[in-house]
């Protein structure tokens, strides 16, 4: 996998693991990295019931396109698309196999269960908070710590489901600007001409960095 694409494979394992487990509502957000405010949104999240469509910004260069991800919860598969070059590729097995893995501990109902589970959580802790607002919308807040000690919080919408909030030690990161509301259905399909390639990004103009 591309050094720019594993750099943000653990962002992309954190958000799909929480969309793993979400609702079937139909949403759109951007996600911003709350240790780098001057920074545009790291992410673009759209949320079609079973279908969602990630555009990680640190792929976009100039005013083209860049490549995004579509992503399926019932079937767990993914495919990286590049508008640059009217390609596809699968998602790589790196980025995939984390999702599958962290599912069940990022359920909004079993959070801590799931938490306490993980190899490196087992003598670790995890609790329930009282709820707050997060952007003028109501989340159940947790604490969690791994078993060193070090503490991570999240927030979980409680209409969407959805993990909207973090922290962990100086990183962190957040939802903004949740649109509630139907998502044309064509964002989330691989558009026509594209073709399926194993080498994509070998061949991008404009591969990021």
């Amino acid at each position: 996998m591309p050094g720019w694409l594993a750099r943000t494979a653990s962002l992309f394992a954190l958000l799909l693991a929480a969309v793993l487990a979400a609702g079937q509502a139909e949403w759109s957000a951007v996600v911003v990295d709350t240790g780098k405010e001057d920074e545009p949104a790291t992410l673009r999240i759209y949320f079609g019931g079973e279908k969602v469509r990630l555009e990680p910004q640190i792929w976009v260069r100039g005013s083209a396109p860049g490549p995004f991800i579509l992503f399926d919860r019932s079937t767990r598969t993914g495919f990286v698309i590049v508008p640059a070059n009217h390609g596809y590729m699968d998602a790589p097995s790196e980025m995939i196999e984390p999702y599958r893995g962290y599912a069940a501990g990022w359920n909004i109902d079993t959070f801590c269960a799931g938490w306490l589970k993980t190899q490196q959580n087992r003598d670790g802790t995890c609790k329930e908070l009282s709820d707050e607002s997060v952007n003028g919308r109501e989340a159940l807040r947790y604490e969690a710590t791994n078993s060193n000690g070090a503490i991570t919080r999240l927030w979980f919408d409680r209409k969407l489901r959805m993990m909207v909030k973090w922290e962990a030690g100086k990183n962190g990161g957040e939802m903004r600007n949740i649109q509630e509301g139907p998502q044309p259905s064509a964002i989330f399909e691989i558009p026509a001409g594209y073709t399926k390639s194993k080498m994509i990004f070998g061949t991008v103009s404009a591969t990021p960095k």
